[in-house]
């Protein structure tokens, strides 16, 4: 098809010179006059028909148009000459090489258009891309999560039994108290005890590996009574030997009570009978034969007994009358230096020895427990008050404030009570710190 085209192209073109030389002539016929016009038109048939008549003033005008004319003559047959001989070759193929002309053409132009949107497809494809393997890693830790959740359950309920020990002073605190001449001792819930105040004789000493069961401070001695495996019920005692004797208990002695004075020890048996052992001076160790008691309370020379009738009996150092007892029923006695106190039924007290010892007793008050000293004596009521009457040397009846107590117990010139959240208040002559309780008896460690 490309070269038929070519073909009429070639036979226009090799025209052309005849075309040129014929313009040219026409072109030199027109510029020499106006003589040579008329033969010159008479050339070209066509047009000098219409073109003989106009007059000389307008040749020039004239000319131009006969060789526009001959010029779009010449080219019209030129075409038409060229058109026929086309046409039987194009008759081969009419329809496929005018369609397919154009169409090469054409072709090229959009090519680039199709490369341009291929790229952006790649670009916006891989981004989407990312975010799904992001999500599927999540579910994957969430399975392991349950796995973790039943692990703590466990691990929950041990704290438990850690956050019980909280009240770990419960095992630990104070759970009673005594006092002697210059010091005191307490014993704890777990049965091991620890004293405070003076040590000359090393009667605060306790000894860590054992338990105890009861413990009174004496002069300057402690005796204690053991709770600890085939020991419980023996009796160990510490401190000065001043008075030989006083810290050897008889052999294979079991007591079920222990009471300490100045210088000798009282205790009861299982029985009912009183044990004495230490300084003998005034009868103080010769216990009465034959009787029995529930309770036993040793002062500084003598000691009394309350039977189970509720009569007291008494013995040993008589100067001040603190062992002649009076003939009525108590519920409770208690030695001190040179007096006795019972406890009546009624909660009312009674006290007999030392003048002193009976100055200002309040003897419409009601009392839970009393407790005497060296010349002064102090009850307890029922509302957790504490009142102490008698002779105050040292102060031994300025009594705390806040009070709320649950036991009392009174030493030579001092006192010391005992609260139901173990703590311990003491008032007095505080000399040698024995009206100072240790402010860390509540966290006292394990044995």
């Amino acid at each position: 098809m490309k070269i038929r085209f070519f073909r009429r192209r070639a036979a226009a073109l090799s025209r052309l010179p005849l075309l040129l030389a014929l313009v040219l002539l026409l072109a030199a016929v027109g510029c020499g006059g106006a003589a040579t016009t008329t033969p010159e038109s008479a050339a070209a048939p066509e047009p000098t028909a219409t073109a003989a008549p106009t007059p000389t003033p307008q040749n020039t005008p004239d000319i131009a148009a006969t060789v526009t004319a001959a010029v779009a003559a010449a080219l019209a047959a030129t075409e038409a000459a060229a058109e026929p001989t086309e046409t039987p070759e194009s008759t081969a193929a009419p329809e496929p090489t005018v369609a397919a002309a154009p169409t090469p053409t054409v072709a090229p132009r959009p090519t680039p258009v199709p490369t341009n949107t291929p790229a952006p497809a790649p670009t916006a494809a891989p981004r989407p891309t990312p975010p799904p393997p992001t999500s599927t890693p999540l579910p994957e830790p969430t399975p392991a999560l349950p796995t973790a959740t039943p692990e703590p359950p466990p691990t929950a309920t041990p704290p438990p039994p850690t956050a019980t020990p909280e009240p770990t002073p419960v095992p630990y605190k104070v759970a009673s108290i005594s006092s002697g001449y210059d010091h005191t001792c307490a014993i704890f819930t777990d049965r091991s005890a620890r004293c405070w105040g003076s040590n000359v004789g090393g009667q605060l000493t306790v000894s860590p590996i054992f338990t105890y069961s009861a413990i009174s401070p004496g002069g300057s001695f402690t005796c204690a009574i053991r709770s600890d495996g085939d020991k419980a019920g023996r009796v160990s005692c510490w401190g000065a030997n001043v008075i030989p004797g006083r810290l050897q208990p008889p052999r294979g002695l079991e007591l079920a009570t222990v009471s300490s004075g100045d210088d000798h020890v009282c205790g009861l048996q299982k029985d009912g009978t009183a044990v004495c052992w230490g300084n003998s001076s005034d009868g103080r160790t010769t216990v009465p034969k034959g009787e029995t008691f529930v309770s036993l309370s040793a002062g500084a020379e003598h000691n009394c007994g309350l039977r189970a009738d509720g009569s007291v009996l008494c013995w040993g150092g008589d100067k001040r009358g603190q062992s002649q007892a009076p003939e009525e029923t108590f519920t409770a006695v208690s030695s001190g230096g040179d007096l006795t106190c019972g406890l009546r039924k009624n909660g009312t007290v009674n006290c007999w020895g030392s003048f002193w010892g009976q100055n200002g007793l309040p003897v419409e008050e009601q009392f839970t427990a009393i407790t005497a000293g060296g010349e002064f004596a102090c009850g307890l009521r029922e509302d957790g008050r504490v009142i102490c009457w008698g002779r105050s040397v040292a102060e031994e009846r300025d009594l705390p404030v806040v009070q709320n107590f649950i036991a009392v117990s009174a030493g030579s010139r001092h006192a010391c009570a005992l609260r139901a959240n173990g703590d311990v208040v003491c008032w007095g002559d505080n000399y040698l710190g024995q009206a100072t309780a240790p402010w860390d008896l509540g966290d006292k460690p394990a044995p």
